[in-house]
């Protein structure tokens, strides 16, 4: 059979394809669920590019659909009955179906063997594609976009939908964002799914229509990419609020995340976003710790973090506008040391009231043009925690503020600290994972679940009334985590003794044995220790103690600590 034949049965099974899920009353419904989840084509669509659009929903929906009730893809549960309906007659390899692969590839030229050598640019192949009509204007420096089959002889053929796109503007902008996600990598292969293809060129707002591109010409495709990640319209951020709800993720992560994406910079020139940024970091999070559809999550991420990104420059605008405003007028003097002696009858705390009082008159910055470093005063930590304990009890009642006392364990164990500004995200998390399980000073796994939610609310309002950030993008994703694993070190400690821990190694859980543990220690040398197996079993591999090897053979455990605490070591290298 000519080459030409075998690409007409390929596109024929393909065909066959969906056919079968049309007849197959689970997959049919599981298909009408996952256009949803794909997304509409344009809405000035022509006809020609919504049967593209329909195709490339369809291919997504056989060949990456993981998460639709089978036995496998979609594809793989559809191999029997292609066999049988095919019945011989298509001479393309039903297999080679599920080995399919979707990417943005560059045209490079002519191959030697005929058709087209192309390079696959975020996994950086070299592949050689057949010749078919549709693209055979295709020249150097053009983008196919789509997904690509094997086919005979070291070739791969093409989907009918695979788009042409002749823009130098976004193959630059390809070449810079693919370079800079591959900085720091351990390998250089990236991929993009059929999903993320369709967001970066098709959707409304996207890099292009690319299919436009390729019925109109080279003039045509040659857009840019400013318009790639206009807002959507309606209320993204309150859909992704309530898409998060639903999964049961906390308020307070929630509200954590958000103050991730509105301090990570949005460049709307980017092609590729989500797969290598704070989005990704987000997604990573959600699949560890929740049921939610990842795929719909990044839509949701995607669409908010713009305009989350808008309000974080609008807030840090407004702050600085507000560090630079003149000393407040007499009247608002008089006014503000009313509203402090009140305070003070009210028996509400002296110092934290007369803290409020300087921000108020615009006392609490120094004045830079003189050079003064700030003022240092011990227990300033303290004293913020409470102020803010005193805004929220007047803001939200005695009862939410009941839950936040935690808090103070925080100021006390920055009582050294002379200068707030000073605190930053390696003291948040070193007092969550080392100081705050070597204290004791919370016994309730609960309480300490608490605690971390209270910390990730003060930090909020440090970075919105102050602006100090005491949490950074990488510790607000850990937060959620960490609820778990502080509670757990927590629960593990309550069934230890108070140990010296002049002698004790750190080590990291591997796992657990009949005798105890398979450790880890700081030479990353692993050895079997015979610990407390009650201990051990409240903890998970990963996790973090301190302990030593007694005369006896018997290994004494001192105290646990969350895996996370690894991370102060990572941070401060």
């Amino acid at each position: 059979m000519s080459p030409a034949d075998a690409l007409h049965d390929f596109t024929l099974g393909l065909d066959l394809f969906g056919e079968l899920v049309q007849a197959h009353p689970r997959l049919r419904a599981a298909f009408v669920e996952s256009q949803a989840r794909f997304g509409p084509p344009p809405a000035d669509a022509s006809e020609e590019e919504r049967q593209g659009h329909a195709r490339r929903c369809l291919e997504w929906f056989l060949f990456e659909a993981v998460d639709v009730p089978t036995s496998g893809l979609p594809a793989e549960e559809l191999l029997d009955a292609w066999r049988e309906s095919a019945a011989g007659e298509l001479s393309y390899p039903e297999e080679l179906y599920l080995q399919s692969i979707t990417g943005v590839f560059a045209v490079l030229g002519p191959a030697e063997e005929g058709g087209l050598e192309l390079r696959e640019m975020a996994g950086l192949t070299r592949i050689q594609l057949a010749s078919v009509p549709a693209i055979e204007a295709a020249q150097p420096g053009d983008l196919l976009v789509g997904r690509l089959f094997p086919f005979t002889e070291g070739f791969h053929c093409a989907t009918p939908a695979l788009a042409l796109v002749r823009s130098p503007a976004i193959l630059e902008a390809l070449e810079r964002d693919l370079d800079r996600l591959r900085e720091g990598r351990a390998h250089a292969l990236l991929r993009l799914s059929q999903l993320e293809l369709e967001r970066m060129f098709w959707t409304d707002g996207g890099a292009t229509h690319a299919s436009a591109a390729l019925h109109e010409g080279a003039a045509a495709g040659a857009s840019t990419q400013d318009g790639a990640h206009d807002e959507a319209p309606g209320d993204p951020v309150g859909e992704l609020e309530r898409f998060l709800e639903n999964g049961d993720v906390s308020p307070a992560t929630i509200e954590n995340w958000k103050r991730v994406l509105s301090r990570a910079p949005f460049d709307p020139r980017r092609v590729v976003a989500g797969v290598d940024d704070v989005v990704a970091n987000l997604l990573e999070q959600l699949a560890f710790e929740t049921e939610l559809d990842l795929e719909a999550a990044r839509q949701h991420l995607l669409l908010a973090w713009p305009r989350l990104a808008a309000r974080g420059v609008q807030r840090a605008q407004e702050a600085n506008a507000r560090r630079s405003q003149p000393p407040a007028p007499p009247e608002e003097v008089a006014a503000s040391l009313e509203e402090l002696d009140r305070d003070r009858a009210a028996g509400l705390d002296v110092e934290a009231s007369f803290d409020a009082l300087e921000r108020r008159l615009g006392l609490d910055e120094e004045d830079d043009a003189a050079g003064d470093a700030a003022p240092d005063f011990p227990g300033v930590v303290g004293a913020m925690v409470e102020e803010f304990l005193w805004e929220t009890e007047v803001e939200h009642g005695a009862e939410t503020r009941a839950r936040l006392e935690g808090l103070r364990l925080f100021g006390e164990s920055l009582q050294s600290v002379g200068v707030f500004e000073n605190v930053g995200p390696n003291d948040v998390l070193g007092f969550l994972t080392f100081r705050l399980p070597e204290s004791g000073a919370v016994e309730d796994p609960l309480a300490a679940r608490d605690l971390v939610d209270a910390l990730n609310e003060f930090a909020i309002w440090a970075e919105e009334t102050h602006g100090v950030a005491l949490v950074d993008a990488e510790l607000a994703v850990a937060l959620q985590p960490l609820r778990d694993s502080l509670a757990r070190a927590i629960a593990a400690n309550a069934l230890l003794e108070v140990a010296d821990p002049e002698q004790d190694e750190l080590f990291e859980l591997v796992g657990v044995t009949e005798e105890g543990a398979l450790v880890r220690d700081a030479s990353n040398l692993e050895r079997e220790v015979a610990a407390n197996t009650e201990v051990v079993a409240a903890l998970r591999p990963g996790d973090l103690f301190r302990g030593h090897t007694l005369d006896d053979g018997t290994f004494r455990i001192g105290r646990c600590y969350p895996p996370e605490a690894a991370r102060l070591k990572q941070r401060t290298v």
